[in-house]
């Protein structure tokens, strides 16, 4: 029933007030080898969770974290485990509170943070899984926490790959959802003490982030009410944590974000974030005279494949 209503309706508040949550978690142990019982007992937990903060707290007090973790250890194969369990990880974890905060330690205390990202290598294949897997890798950790999570998933890289490999295969799929969320993952797990660490934004670059993020920034246009800024702020980011680094700006060029830059200028002039990542990329060949020869060519060439002509930003230049 609680699949069908709306996470405040009298149907969630009567299953929790009976106490549901703790008899979920303290059945599913004896059941653990139960493919039946664990996947109803995740997509209870995942459909509770949502948008509810007495139930996302009743989870962690009685112990939903483990009862996740050992689902997607026992049946991570499962797809429909998988996704409810990654969808209950989402949920449980969300908020930025000082009770969120506390909720994504226990989770990732519980060891799901591996667990999620094997679970999304797993099943690339399947874009519910890589939506809601990239949602989790966002929600789980606190961006000025992540250093030991991390390192727990097999390090930054490892995640970052992950979340590559799950946007490239959301694009194949036409999933702008899951290329959204995987962009709001890029963006997390390449900030360090507040801002965007050089490091990590090159070990994004090399692992393919530029690339799907520019299929992002190509695509949002075609999808209703969502903003280029979910493609355009990440890019930003990587190119300032890096403005005149060769590595990064030939990540730039290959990808092809110079046109896709001033197509979205083209039918959004005023759009902030996608003119900051314009007049940040064309200044950051300004202290090296071979990467202003080199921009100028790939300038001109972005300008004809977007439709200006050549005089109308030329004040940006």
């Amino acid at each position: 029933m609680m699949m069908y209503e709306d996470p405040a309706t009298d149907v969630k508040q009567a299953f929790v007030a009976a106490r549901g949550i703790e008899v979920l978690c303290s059945v599913a142990p004896a059941h653990s080898g139960c493919e039946f019982i664990v996947r109803r007992v995740s997509m209870l937990l995942y459909a509770v969770s949502a948008n509810d903060q007495r139930c996302k707290s009743q989870c962690i007090a009685h112990g939903a974290p483990a009862t996740l973790a050992a689902a997607l250890s026992a049946f991570g194969g499962n797809d429909e485990v998988v996704s409810n369990a990654l969808g209950a990880v989402r949920n449980i974890c969300a908020g930025d509170t000082e009770a969120g905060h506390e909720r994504k330690s226990a989770c990732v205390g519980a060891g799901l943070l591996p667990l999620v990202v094997k679970s999304v290598r797993t099943h690339l294949r399947d874009t519910e899984i890589a939506e809601l897997g990239c949602s989790a890798l966002v929600n789980l950790v606190c961006a000025e926490a992540h250093e030991a999570a991390a390192a727990s998933a097999g390090g930054h890289k490892a995640l970052l790959t992950t979340v590559v490999a799950a946007m490239r295969m959301a694009a194949a799929e036409d999933s702008a959802m899951a290329l959204m969320i995987g962009g709001s993952a890029i963006s997390l797990y390449t900030m360090r003490g507040g801002k965007v660490d050089k490091g990590l934004a090159l070990t994004a670059a090399r692992v393919g982030a530029v690339d799907v993020l520019t299929i992002l920034l190509n695509r949002v246009p075609g999808v209703a009410d969502m903003d280029t800024s979910i493609a355009a702020g990440p890019l930003c980011n990587l190119l300032i944590a890096d403005p005149g680094g060769a590595e990064m700006r030939a990540a730039f060029r290959k990808a092809g974000v110079l046109t896709a830059t001033l197509k979205v200028l083209k039918r959004e002039p005023g759009h902030e974030v996608a003119r900051e990542l314009y007049v940040r990329y064309v200044q950051g060949a300004a202290a090296d005279d071979a990467a202003r020869e080199a921009l100028s060519n790939e300038h001109c060439d972005a300008l004809k494949a977007a439709g200006f002509p050549p005089s109308e930003l030329a004040c940006a230049v």
